[in-house]
């Protein structure tokens, strides 16, 4: 009988870590936020700014990660601990806030955890898989993250109902005392690297895959090794970037505009949510398999078009039923675009890298995020609606999709260079 690979236990943390950093840290904001809002007397311009502050924090924090971690020598483990820590002191100070500033800095903290954990949590996955498994490991990681979503979908409401003064706050308690309970698992169980333990990645068979694992040398060959000089990696930023700001509209107003537009209570607009959440449970588990059958780039256009025209769609649609499938529908492919990055970038850098180049996209992909809340808050307040803010997100996510043509092209005429870098190495 073939013996459990530790990996696999690895790759079960890593979900409880992204249910923490994105679930509950990052998305449960989507149904907190409508009664924060209303607790503070907040205006949809500051509220606003505050959803931003956790995006500020992140792109951060999320691009420095790398660099920290290999500068000060510090493991993966170690920074995954003080980030889950981080966040949730960031949570019980949310609970805490009681004007706009407050707010904002308990939001900031949130978004600095959460970068820092998302992150590394990511690149230490990639260590545990070979190549042609890498993707598919990262996409069930983020299924963490769709949990998270359900959870405060199906959870916050029921708070609200029972206290509607301080429901906000008690959810904010709640989502703190569930990362509280993930630091001691992570401290006990995981392990930095399947070297650690005496073990190889997750079928890594043949020399290739082991070379691309533990390999240094061919990092110093490679062409693509510096990071921030890389064209590709700089696409695929700018890429990230698009999606960054048109996913928002999705996963911070979704909620607020079933109850503003189209007059669902509470329990029903979060219903939804936590519906899409369940949806999304699978999304990088099927996209991460998909793009390592067919490959990232062509992955990322397919579900980059995707997503533009089901945002199209929202603006149109005022049918609670037919509003819940297309929700459902882009929850399918919500993970899709992180589990892909991620992937992409763990192929070709080097694994002692890897945080550094998933910290880099992540500053393009941060930066898309952060505007997104004040551009479609403003949107809102001025028109009073939110269609025109869902067709400018659709079409910033299709221009995403146009970014992926030329990533491909770029890519195209680098593959035979690899390639021949790739045996060399292999032969020498």
């Amino acid at each position: 009988m073939k013996a459990f690979h530790k990996g696999w236990f690895v790759l079960f943390i890593g979900v409880l870590n992204l249910l923490a950093f994105l679930g509950l840290g990052r998305f449960s904001l989507g149904t907190i936020f409508p009664f924060m809002k209303a607790g503070l007397d907040l205006t949809y311009s500051e509220i606003g700014i505050v959803s931003s502050a956790i995006f500020l924090g992140y792109v951060i924090s999320a691009s420095l990660a790398g660099n920290i971690s290999v500068r000060f020598s510090l493991s993966a483990k170690k920074m995954i601990v003080f980030s889950l820590i981080l966040t949730c002191a960031g949570m019980f100070a949310g609970a805490l806030s009681f004007n706009f500033l407050s707010a904002f800095c308990a939001c900031f903290l949130i978004g600095i955890g959460a970068g820092i954990g998302n992150t590394i949590t990511l690149s230490l996955i990639g260590n545990w898989f070979s190549p042609k498994r890498k993707g598919m490991a990262i996409g069930i990681a983020y299924s963490g993250a769709g949990l998270g979503m359900a959870v405060s979908g199906f959870v916050v409401p029921i708070i609200i109902s029972l206290n509607i003064d301080k429901g906000w706050q008690i959810s904010w308690y709640t989502m703190g005392a569930v990362v509280l309970i993930i630091i001691p698992i992570n401290l006990l169980f995981l392990n930095n690297t399947p070297e650690e333990v005496g073990l190889k990645p997750i079928d890594a068979k043949n020399n290739t895959e082991l070379l691309l694992h533990a390999n240094t040398e061919l990092q110093h060959d490679n062409k693509e090794k510096n990071v921030y000089k890389n064209k590709t990696i700089w696409m695929t930023g700018m890429i990230y970037m698009a999606w960054g700001f048109s996913y928002i509209m999705f996963s911070t107003f979704l909620v607020d505009y079933l109850m503003k537009e189209i007059h669902l209570d509470k329990e029903a607009a979060g219903s939804f949510f936590a519906f899409a959440g369940l949806g999304s449970i699978i999304s990088g588990y099927i996209w991460g398999h998909i793009s390592d059958r067919i490959g990232r780039t062509s992955t990322l256009f397919i579900v980059l078009v995707v997503q533009s025209v089901i945002l199209i769609l929202f603006g149109f649609v005022h049918q609670p039923v037919l509003l819940l499938i297309n929700a459902i529908v882009y929850a399918v492919t919500l993970w899709a675009i992180p589990t892909t990055m991620a992937a992409s970038i763990s192929d070709f850098i080097h694994p002692i890298n890897v945080p550094t180049g998933i910290g880099f996209i992540t500053l393009f992909f941060g930066i898309g995020q952060f505007i997104s809340p004040i551009v479609i808050s403003s949107i809102v307040d001025f028109t009073g609606f939110y269609f025109i803010a869902f067709i400018v997100s659709s079409i910033v996510c299709f221009m995403g999709g146009l970014g992926c043509i030329k990533l491909y092209m770029m890519q195209k005429t680098k593959s035979p260079q690899r390639k021949n870098i790739i045996t060399h190495h292999i032969n020498s």
